[in-house]
This record gives C-alpha cells, sequence and structure tokens, in this order.
C-alpha cells in the first residue's frame, strides 16, 4: 500500500489564534513551528507512509516542510478546512497513492507506531477516524483510496459527520482510539496539559506554558 500523509497548516503567524490570551503572537507562531515540525518527523518515521505532504497558504510554511523533506502544497485560493484537505487527497490520488492519512498539524504526541497502527486499519476498514480528546472533532483520518469521500474537517462534530459521510458512500468506517494522536493544542487547557507532558516525558522540549497577559490601559478620550 503507497500511503500520502496530508498536513493542512496554516501560516504560523495567524494559528494558535484561541492562545492569544496566554502567549503572545511571537510565541504562538514558535508554538505551531514546532507541532508541526513533530508532527512531519512523526509521518517522516512512519513505515507505511511514502510521502509527506503539507497543503498551505504561507510561503514560510512551506519553506519550513521542504526543510524538513516534505512535499509542500498550495492551498486552494479561500478554501475551508476541508477543502484544504480534499485538494490535498486529490494530489495524492493524482500521483498514485492507493491511501491516504489526513494528520493536523498540531498533535503534540504524533509517533510513527500510532502512525502505522492507524495506517493498518485500513485493511479493516476503509474509512479510520481518529477521535480528538472530546471524542467528537478528528485529529487524523485514513481513508483508502485518498478520495473515498470528501472530508468534514473544520467542524466541532466532525467524527459523527465523517462516520455518516462514510455510511452514505457505501464504506466502511471504524473509530481508532489513539492517546498519541488525539491531543491537538488548541486552548490554554491544552497548553496546560502540553507543559504537564513535557514535564514528564520531554515530547515537546520546551512546551511554552500558559501566562495571563496584560491587558493594554484603556484611555478615555477627552
Amino acid at each position: 500500500m503507497k500511503a500520502w500523509a496530508i498536513v493542512p497548516a496554516r501560516a504560523f503567524d495567524r494559528s494558535k489564534t484561541r492562545l492569544a490570551g496566554v502567549l503572545s503572537q511571537a510565541a504562538r507562531a514558535r508554538l505551531a513551528r514546532r507541532l508541526l515540525e513533530g508532527v512531519i518527523a512523526a509521518l517522516a518515521g512512519a513505515r507505511g507512509i511514502s510521502e509527506v505532504a503539507v497543503v498551505t497558504d504561507s510561503d514560510e510554511v512551506a519553506r519550513c516542510a521542504a526543510g524538513l523533506g516534505a512535499l509542500a502544497l498550495a492551498d486552494p485560493p479561500g478554501a475551508a478546512l476541508a477543502g484544504v484537505v480534499d485538494a490535498g487527497l486529490a494530489a495524492a490520488a493524482a500521483a498514485g497513492a492507493s491511501a491516504a492519512l489526513v494528520c493536523m498539524a498540531d498533535l503534540a504526541c504524533a509517533a510513527p507506531d500510532p502512525i502505522d497502527r492507524v495506517l493498518a486499519a485500513l485493511a479493516l476498514a476503509e474509512v479510520v477516524a481518529v477521535p480528538d480528546l472530546a471524542g467528537r472533532g478528528t485529529s487524523a483520518l485514513a481513508l483508502r483510496p485518498p478520495r473515498a469521500m470528501a472530508t468534514c474537517f473544520g467542524l466541532g462534530d466532525s467524527l459523527s459527520r465523517h462516520r455518516d459521510a462514510a455510511a452514505r458512500g457505501g464504506l466502511s468506517f471504524l473509530a481508532l482510539r489513539s492517546d498519541e494522536l488525539a491531543f491537538d493544542v488548541d486552548t490554554p487547557g491544552d497548553l496546560s496539559r502540553l507543559a504537564a507532558i513535557a514535564a514528564q516525558a520531554d515530547p515537546l522540549r520546551g512546551a511554552p506554558r500558559a501566562t495571563k497577559r496584560k491587558r493594554p490601559s484603556r484611555v478615555s478620550a477627552a
């Protein structure tokens, strides 16, 4: 099986906006870069991945991906997250991939072994979804073939939407839980969790800690 990995990634300085209350823009950009680098490294180390493609609208992200040996693909203009992912899946199919694994760019604990386990599950189902920690979103999605169905990323209940889309298409579906792939970093609570994990196992060195940012004082016009 020739499987591509598809990673949608927005510009570093426009990432992690929900952390704006606890991290500066520069710190959020550094965090986004390090998370993406970790995801690319994990995918590159997986035995079942033949190509890693990062789909982005950012030249900086594209250079980062290329520097790590990944293929950089341009976002379709104005596309939402699902459209960005689907464009990457179309590119994988056009290149002859027989399967694809979509991974979010902020999976802090991504590692080769759990990635290979998700790919192996494609022997059991044509669509394999990894739920996020809340059990509603989708952290990773494997498809056989890459364009088996349109994806539903960017919606809070994407897991059930992916299940329903598979059913409508007559595709077999499997939800596969993975502690390593379930954890994406979006909120201050996630940042605190990441800091605790880093303190114990150090999967991401120097994880920034959430701190309260001072609000600028307001000056009323006279």
